[in-house]
């Protein structure tokens, strides 16, 4: 179901790309919509680096509900995911906008969060395969901290985009 909740979001966008065409690209690639994007990027790089941390709250908890909580967080998931894949999503999207059919956007998008579902779908299905992943250590803390700089550095260029 998450991963069902993350493709229904994602073919959403797509739907939303095709159906407004050239308008969606001027909104992507305006001002406002890279000094946003760069403020979440430096935001979410401060929070990987340790400099400060937000408190764990779950705002899907109240909607709750046997068998429907894995689709909401699913849903919810593809809008928080969306700054982690821009580059990708952001060619797809403009591709679609240019297009602008919406049964095409839908497609796309559907089979682009399928595909970033998949490994979901098999860890999920093949659990001893949990057991074979690495563990968590020190070498986790600095893969994240390197991660945390390169988000910095996408907020920087996001910066760059709607200063220039």
């Amino acid at each position: 179901e998450y991963v069902l909740g993350l493709c229904v979001t994602y073919s959403l966008l797509g739907a939303l790309a095709a159906l407004t065409g050239v308008y969606f690209g001027k909104v992507q690639s305006g001002f406002w919509s890279n000094f946003v994007a760069a403020n979440v990027f430096i935001v979410m790089g401060l929070v990987m680096l340790d400099v400060f941390n937000f408190p764990q709250i779950s705002p899907l908890r109240r909607f709750a509900r046997p068998g429907g909580s894995a689709f909401l967080l699913g849903a919810f998931s593809g809008m928080v995911i969306g700054p982690c894949t821009t580059p990708i999503l952001g060619a797809v999207l403009a591709y679609v906008a240019n297009r602008q059919n919406p049964v095409l956007g839908v497609s796309l998008l559907f089979a682009y969060a399928l595909g970033m579902g998949i490994p979901l779908l098999v860890l999920g299905t093949f659990v001893g395969l949990l057991k074979k992943l690495p563990r968590a250590g020190e070498w986790m803390v600095r893969v994240k901290k390197i991660f945390g700089l390169m988000m910095i550095a996408a907020g920087e260029y996001f910066l760059l985009q709607a200063a220039g």
